[in-house]
């Protein structure tokens, strides 16, 4: 990550020799357990602190929702999972949630997907000279996938559309009936 960062990133400002763990309003903590005051807002960007609840809850809200509430999923559409890294987190202040988090995710979409289904990691490239990455696996695999905080869970449909041929044959009768009049 900071090979990267150094290969990539505009020298605007001098880089810390830290790698933030996770974060906390205007802390920032290493896995050495270090805390350091953030003072930075980031390119481009609001300066609402790190894990700003209602930021937060607008994103969490995209792949933690189908873990936290009964929802039925529709097999035959795509389903898209935004920021899949953090599913399931309740507490706000993670940057990822880990394998036996996404282990729940598996089994909650394995109630509706083969587990053989293949699904894709997909992470959009911050900057014009980086390339996507776009990864397949199968749903049984996810848990040990790497699956970062900004990265989507794409899955395709897992089977066809279904004709509604009464809803059709409805519609049929209204169009005949309409035409007589």
């Amino acid at each position: 990550m900071m090979t990267n960062e150094d290969q990539f990133q505009l020298a605007t400002y001098k880089k810390m020799p830290i790698a933030a763990e996770r974060g906390d309003g205007v802390w920032i903590y290493t896995s050495d357990a270090d805390k350091y005051l953030d003072l930075y807002g980031g390119h481009a960007v609001a300066g609402t602190g790190h894990c700003h609840p209602h930021v937060v809850d607008a994103i969490r809200k995209q792949a933690s929702q189908l873990l936290f509430y009964k929802r039925r999923i529709d097999p035959t559409a795509y389903l898209v999972l935004w920021q899949a890294g953090v599913a399931g987190d309740r507490s706000l202040a993670r940057f990822s949630t880990g394998a036996e988090y996404r282990r729940v995710l598996v089994d909650v979409l394995a109630r509706d997907y083969p587990l053989d289904h293949a699904l894709i990691i997909y992470c959009a490239a911050t900057l014009p000279i980086e390339e996507p990455r776009i990864e397949r696996v199968r749903l049984a695999d996810i848990a040990d996938a790497r699956v970062e905080l900004a990265d989507t869970l794409v899955i395709p449909p897992a089977r066809p559309l279904e004709v509604n041929q009464r809803v059709l044959a409805r519609l049929a009768r209204l169009e005949r009936a309409g035409r007589k009049r």
